[in-house]
């Protein structure tokens, strides 16, 4: 049995993509589909040590304010001593309405 192969565009893969967070040395990046879920201004940035998750939500008062696709995190990433960068799939759970994401 044959099947055709169709090519895609590399913008149509991304389309295709889910949210996505982006750790670096100083900052957290979003992908479109997270922002769009969270559509915050600020977000809450907290940390669960044993489970080795993130978890970002939007901030109601205070917390970092977004920089369009990034939150400036060096305080935070340094404070829990998270060394881990990279791209991760980020899990959103609509009950939290936050995203977790599971360093590696």
């Amino acid at each position: 049995m044959f099947e055709v192969y169709a090519p895609r565009s590399k913008k149509e893969a991304k389309v295709k993509e889910g949210p996505e967070i982006k750790i670096s040395k100083q900052s957290i990046v979003l992908n479109k589909k997270a922002r769009a879920l969270l559509q915050a201004e600020s977000l809450e940035l907290a940390y669960d040590k044993s489970g080795k998750t993130i978890r970002i939500r939007k901030a109601d008062e205070g917390g970092l304010n977004m920089k369009k696709t990034k939150v400036f995190a060096k305080g935070f990433l340094e404070h829990f001593n998270i060394k881990e960068k990279g791209k991760y799939k980020a899990e959103f759970q609509e009950e939290e309405d936050a995203f977790f994401i599971k360093l590696k």
